[in-house]
């Protein structure tokens, strides 16, 4: 697998985005402003199957947006896989993916939040957010190059950053395993890359994205 060379994204402070996650649910209450959604009959007394019934969001599509309801628990791919599918059910009601207080209102009355729609599919929102703001700067960094030669083990810390970064863009990158049906695997008979993009932990994401920028070039 190539890496893929793109225009370079936002800078972002991960580390600050990282550690906020937890309170990301209360900051931006004060900027929702609810957006009018015409065409669905329901009332202040539906609620948030009726929503997801009325917008023609079948059982399949819950299910595979549900937190955890794979047999593979624990495994990065899985969960990308969850939240992706949580997160287009957010974008099809017009909400947010990191605003939990984010809201639309429908003809009838019902106010439906971002909060309500995620923990309905099991999620805790303060995990949710997380996870969005993780993967989107996962993504980002699977943009950047390595900056010089790539280290010995000897190196070891500069070589298990190396490695993590490896595995950021075989999961992450254009044509990544994020974006195939199927997860990577570990066995003896997958390729190196193919491994190491298994061998990713979610906490590994949480913990070390800030300081592998360090020793990353984004794209010119």
């Amino acid at each position: 697998m190539s890496l893929p060379h793109m225009s370079p994204g936002r800078h972002s402070e991960t580390r600050e985005l990282l550690s906020s996650s937890a309170h990301a649910a209360d900051t931006n209450q004060s900027d929702s402003i609810p957006n009018i959604i015409n065409g669905y009959r329901l009332t202040p007394e539906s609620m948030v199957d009726d929503v997801f019934q009325e917008a023609r969001i079948t059982r399949e599509e819950i299910l595979a947006a549900t937190y955890n309801s794979s047999s593979n628990r624990g495994k990065l791919w899985d969960f990308i896989q969850h939240h992706r599918h949580a997160a287009r059910i957010l974008r099809r009601l017009g909400l947010s993916e990191t605003k939990s207080a984010d809201q639309v209102e429908f003809d009838g009355g019902l106010i439906i939040t971002m909060d309500q729609i995620v923990r309905r599919l099991g999620w805790a929102t303060r995990t949710f957010v997380a996870k969005s703001i993780a993967y989107s700067e996962a993504q980002l960094l699977s943009t950047y190059t390595w900056n010089g030669l790539a280290p010995l083990p000897e190196a070891k810390e500069a070589h298990d950053f190396y490695m993590l970064w490896v595995g950021i863009v075989a999961m992450f990158g254009v044509g990544g395993y994020a974006n195939q049906s199927h997860r990577p695997r570990s066995h003896v008979f997958a390729s190196e890359i193919e491994r190491q993009a298994a061998s990713i932990h979610q906490n590994q994401l949480y913990k070390n994205l800030t300081k592998l920028r360090s020793f990353l070039v984004p794209p010119s």
